[in-house]
């Protein structure tokens, strides 16, 4: 998968996000919408020109987002997990 390093609306309101908080009123940075969270981490770890061909809800959506970024991103200790939850 080629990544493409264009600003697309989730990176914008992503970023218009980060720039609202203001370090002197809060220790934090602001709460973040989860829908937006999966889409930030989706562009930026999966690519911008992954998509999915189903047609599903964004609820089973976000699951095969979720599965595919942990398949690439540390697949061996996921398995490791799965098959220690499937012995209990």
């Amino acid at each position: 998968m080629k990544k493409n390093n264009t600003l697309t609306k989730t990176k914008i309101e992503y970023f218009k996000l980060l720039d609202s908080y203001n370090s002197k009123e809060n220790l934090y940075a602001p709460a973040i919408d989860a829908q937006l969270a999966i889409n930030v981490l989706c562009q930026y770890l999966l690519g911008e020109d992954y998509y999915i061909v189903d047609p599903l809800p964004p609820p089973q959506a976000d699951t095969i987002i979720v599965q595919d970024i942990l398949h690439k991103y540390c697949n061996r200790e996921v398995t490791k997990d799965y098959n220690k939850y499937k012995k209990c």
